[in-house]
């Protein structure tokens, strides 16, 4: 959705965009810079933890599925299969709960330092890197004038 609008919004503002000179567009490799986050290793050993908790009871569901296959399951199919799902969804609502507040914030302070980079540079629009070229929205960029991925790493910092 926000890919389609964006491109909806650079479509309609496309003719405007061309004529204006003073209009700058930079870009952004996100991955870069969610990697050179201060919290990125808080947030990596915890998704990695979740994965190792998570992991054996999918394992464990696939192969009751598995098992069970087309014929009807024994009521002590049924009940192991809801106490693994029920287990699972616990698990990885704890993750959840712990893993979001991070994620949110981190994502707004590297909104506000990409706002920051942006306006100080004179930036009017900042995509990103990845986004925009598989997209096909932008064909070519000069990396060295509209690389703001440095920039913004630093301002985390």
């Amino acid at each position: 959705m926000r890919r389609a609008l964006l491109t909806l919004t650079l479509l309609l503002a496309g003719p405007g965009l061309a004529q204006n000179t003073s209009t700058k567009i930079g870009f952004i490799d996100v991955d870069k810079v969610k990697a050179q986050h201060p919290s990125y290793k808080v947030i990596s050993q915890l998704e990695k933890e979740a994965a190792k908790a998570l992991d054996p009871l999918r394992k464990k569901i696939v192969s009751l599925q598995n098992t069970v296959g087309t014929k009807k399951p024994t009521s002590a199919q049924e009940k192991q299969y809801k106490d693994l799902q029920t287990q699972y969804n616990t698990t990885a609502d704890k993750y959840q709960k712990q893993l979001k507040p991070k994620l949110d914030a981190m994502a707004k302070s590297i909104d506000a330092a990409i706002k920051k980079v942006a306006v100080a540079q004179g930036f009017k629009i900042v995509m990103n890197k990845a986004v925009a070229a598989s997209s096909g929205m932008v064909v070519y960029a000069d990396e060295k004038s509209t690389d703001l991925t440095a920039a913004v790493i630093k301002a985390l910092k």
